[in-house]
């Protein structure tokens, strides 16, 4: 399937799944019950001001969420996605109203037949769900601002979803008394919703599954052999190894590759670059509370997207000798015939330095971002390799840039190189182990 093609049917599979997403928020809304939390706020200020529909109020509510992301964000704002934002806020809130209307007979009175709407909203809804996570081509305002929030406070997406839409209800809920008397836009069915979305989503994931390779099929793979030198860097989170790793392509004169996985993972899988961000080296959140969001990012999406890298780096390493940063790339290649596997470690201290500098945050701030982030590549690792991220063992060299310094630690990394570029590396594999 042709790349360009591909992203067609993306964005085509995404289209359909916001349909879905707000023909069903439109049938949970019908059934009286109260509706999701994401749009309990829009929903209570439409029985408020019921001058403006609920589709209004839904993109308004949105478009603050894209302000907040580009106040977030500043210059670092991606301009193009937030205007894409926008655009497709303003289908979704049209989509709801043409719901409604479409669903105007739809007045249940009997208790039963309301919870009956209510659950058949929330099948609905959670397959748009699945189509937009199957699509993966960009983000509504509600679950960028998330991920916004998560990337500037370094906590889990899953805990920032959880927090924003706790708020999101509590702040409904204080409307409805202070305008409406009684708990009308938030009521059981809020708490049901929420509850029944994301396992829907992820049952239909398993159902489809098969259907999905035969509609979105992965890259071919490629047989390879080569001869060439390849050095892998794994890393602890503000180590250095990314400036390492630059650094020795640089006065080795090959290929580097980092974050540019990134961009060419995005282009094989037709997924948009954010959303291959937010899954690179972490497995799908794994809190009690992940069950229910809107976005089910499951674990289906993050194996789809490592076996994706995986031939990425693959396709890169047949390419010439290179230097490939983290992303499991040293088991990914284990069957190569000159790989040198590099682990880059470093003080606690020294790791939230770097990271306190180069994103603008507290020291405390650095050193809480520095042990999730490695404990979530600590959870990538085992979960994909089977093997302990920064085990001694599990590499060639292993390199302390606290100890050694930046500088040294490329020169230990260019002279073993030099010395196993005319043999097979794997020979000499014990007697390159240094441990600092």
């Amino acid at each position: 399937m042709k790349k360009k093609d591909h992203l067609v049917k993306r964005y085509i599979i995404f289209l359909v799944g916001l349909f879905f997403v707000s023909f069903g928020i439109a049938f949970i809304t019908k059934a009286t019950l109260g509706t999701s939390p994401i749009a309990s706020i829009p929903y209570t200020l439409s029985l408020i001001i019921p001058r403006l529909t609920l589709g209004n109020w839904t993109i308004i509510f949105n478009y603050l969420f894209v302000l907040c992301q580009l106040l977030i964000l500043g210059k670092e704002a991606n301009k193009v996605e937030l205007v894409l934002q926008l655009v497709l806020t303003l289908l979704f809130g049209y989509c709801i109203d043409f719901g409604m209307w479409i669903l105007t007979p739809l007045a249940p009175v009997a208790y039963a037949h309301k919870i009956t709407a209510l659950i058949v909203g929330c099948f609905i809804m959670a397959f748009g769900v699945y189509l937009e996570v199957l699509g993966g081509v960009v983000m509504l305002p509600g679950d960028s601002l998330v991920g916004t929030i998560s990337k500037v406070s370094g906590w889990s997406f899953g805990n920032v979803r959880f927090a924003t839409d706790v708020i999101w209800v509590v702040i409904s809920g204080i409307l409805c008394m202070a305008f409406l008397g009684a708990l009308i836009g938030v009521r059981e069915g809020t708490v049901i919703a929420a509850l029944l979305t994301g396992n829907i989503v992820k049952l239909y994931a398993r159902v489809f599954r098969s259907l999905e390779e035969k509609l979105l099929p992965p890259p071919k793979k490629e047989p390879y052999q080569r001869d060439h030198l390849i050095i892998t860097i794994s890393r602890e989170f503000g180590s250095g190894g990314h400036s390492i790793g630059k650094m020795v392509a640089e006065r080795l004169g090959i290929g580097f590759y980092d974050m540019e996985l990134i961009q060419q993972v995005a282009r094989e899988s037709g997924y948009s670059e954010d959303f291959v961000m937010r899954h690179d080296q972490k497995r799908a959140d794994r809190e009690w509370f992940s069950y229910y969001w809107y976005k089910a990012e499951t674990e289906e999406d993050a194996d789809r997207l490592f076996a994706i890298e995986a031939d990425v780096i693959r396709g890169i390493a047949k390419k010439g000798p290179c230097v490939i940063v983290g992303r499991s790339a040293n088991y990914i290649l284990r069957n190569e015939k000159r790989l040198l596997n590099v682990f880059i470690k470093a003080d606690l201290d020294d790791e939230a330095h770097r990271v306190e500098e180069r994103e603008g945050v507290s020291h405390q701030q650095a050193k809480d971002r520095v042990s999730m982030v490695n404990r979530e590549r600590e959870d990538y690792c085992k979960h994909y390799t089977g093997q302990k991220w920064g085990k001694i063992d599990n590499y060639d060299l292993v390199l302390n840039s606290s100890e050694r310094g930046i500088d040294r630690c490329v020169d230990i990394i260019c002279e073993t190189s030099k010395q196993i570029k005319e043999i097979k590396f794997r020979e000499l594999n014990n007697k390159w182990k240094y441990h600092r």
